[in-house]
């Protein structure tokens, strides 16, 4: 767009300049070029705007091929009940079987044909793989290129130079699709969060504030928790207080000799989940 956008501006200065010298000529060729500009600028809309602003329709299709090729095979049964247009049954012993009609030749011959090629094939494979052998395997030992040109898509964790080569395999419409679940887990709720749910923010509890305070050894924050739980919201989980190790920062206005530690791993006692409706 930025492009068009300066070759308009170029056209319309030009034609300017010529309609200020009177050039006619140049002046008629700069109309038609900018006629013609205007056109292939529709045609280019036309053609990319489909792909720049909706999703390409094979990629549903493509999604579609995918789901089935996933799905169990499941086996082709016989019908043994099947009823025979003809007389002829193929799986009576007793039918009568026509061979070929050539010319005359010694019984078994045919099979021996096929023997003797087998053989033959089998053993040229052998001293070709022979030669070759030692060749392929001093090609295997100094190929190192064969991944980089053709990469393994199932690769879990390829690296980034890889995927900025490969864009084609690991930014793939599948590979990427795999990557984005189906459907969340359904939430669980407690009934307190349930009954308040709908209620005015400001007599709704969910909304008081928490105070999280640390763990100690020696009980005290258990029996700050154990006053205080009747007026507020407080707990002392995931955070505890342990003793200042050699490379810690010192509290420079207070200096002290502890610093809080909190498990950042576990669910967090005063942050509210947000709740899906």
């Amino acid at each position: 767009m930025q492009i068009l956008t300066g070759v308009y501006l170029a056209e319309i200065c030009l034609i300017g300049l010529f309609g200020i010298q009177a050039a006619v000529g140049p002046l008629l060729m700069m109309l038609m070029l900018a006629i013609f500009t205007f056109l292939v600028h529709i045609s280019l809309n036309d053609a990319l705007g489909p792909l720049l602003y909706n999703l390409p329709r094979s990629l549903a299709v493509e999604g579609l091929y995918d789901d089935l090729d996933n799905l169990p095979q499941s086996p082709v049964v016989e019908n043994l009940e099947t009823q025979y247009d003809s007389d002829f049954d193929p799986g009576d012993p007793n039918a009568v079987t026509h061979e070929e009609i050539g010319t005359r030749a010694v019984e078994g011959t045919r099979g021996y044909s096929k023997a003797a090629l087998r053989f033959l094939s089998s053993s040229m494979q052998e001293k070709l793989s022979a030669r070759t052998g030692s060749v392929s395997s001093f090609i295997k030992s100094i190929d190192f290129w064969s991944p980089w040109i053709t990469p393994d898509a199932t690769d879990p964790k390829p690296s980034f130079l890889l995927k900025w080569l490969h864009p084609e395999v690991f930014h793939d419409f599948s590979v990427l699709r795999g990557k984005i679940p189906t459907d969340l887990p359904d939430p669980e709720y407690t009934p307190e969060l349930l009954r308040d749910a709908y209620l005015q923010p400001s007599l709704n509890k969910i909304n008081d504030a928490t105070l999280w305070i640390p763990a100690d050894a020696a009980g005290v924050s258990r029996q700050e928790v154990e006053h205080s739980k009747g007026i507020i919201k407080i707990t002392d989980e995931s955070s505890w207080l342990e003793d200042r190790k050699k490379g810690w920062t010192d509290v420079k206005n207070r200096g002290a000799n502890v610093k809080i530690r909190v498990d950042f791993e576990a669910e967090s006692p005063v942050v509210m989940k947000r709740m899906r409706y």
